[in-house]
């Protein structure tokens, strides 16, 4: 499978008060679809992103990536992104993993908002989470962004890079606190609570 878009951390996140919902259960296409529509604030931003990261780490089975990015790709989501995300989506399926967010853990998110702030035309968000793998019983933390913009009153994918953190080894790290604080450096990064 050839590699994703390069991961680049976000450097201009902008503080917030506000923090999205925790995540629960197992990810709904319905879910989704309510956050995309919900409103266009930075906060309504940061929460669809979260429902995409979360639709997009389960690889429990459900749906098919085709049916992902028609109910969340932008018009103008990169042709190659929209491949590799199709070969990763359903390759992951096809394992049998069953790699899904431990939404038992508390999660990070940051973002930086672009345009009128009540308003942005585009958010830069950045997820930090827990995956758990039910076939090994193990879990290692990943990072994640997303660009989401505005399109038809709703908010939608545009881009989307990231993947495992990696220890030393080259493996993904199942991170204690202390070493997580390496990845959570930087403004802007607010804690998401357990479910």
């Amino acid at each position: 499978m050839p590699d994703g878009p390069p991961f680049t951390p976000l450097t201009t996140a902008a503080p917030a008060n506000e923090v999205p919902g925790a995540l629960s259960g197992q990810p709904s296409l319905a879910r989704v679809a309510e956050v995309a529509a919900a409103g266009p604030s930075r906060l309504e931003a940061e929460t669809f992103a979260l429902a995409v990261a979360h639709l997009f780490t389960d690889s429990r089975p459900g749906f098919s990536a085709e049916q992902m990015l028609r109910l969340v790709a932008a018009r103008a989501m990169p042709t190659e992104l929209r491949s590799y995300l199709t070969l990763e989506l359903d390759g992951l399926r096809k394992l049998g993993w069953g790699q899904h967010y431990d939404t038992s853990l508390e999660m990070w998110i940051r973002s930086a908002p672009h345009g009128d702030p009540g308003r942005p035309h585009r958010v830069d968000v950045e997820v930090f989470a827990h995956d758990a793998t039910e076939a090994t019983g193990s879990g290692s933390w990943s990072q994640l962004r997303f660009g989401v913009v505005r399109q038809d009153e709703e908010w939608r994918l545009l881009e989307s890079s990231g993947g495992p953190v990696r220890g030393d080894d080259g493996e993904p790290a199942d991170l204690t606190p202390a070493q997580r604080k390496k990845f959570l450096t930087g403004p802007g990064w607010r804690r998401i609570p357990p479910a």
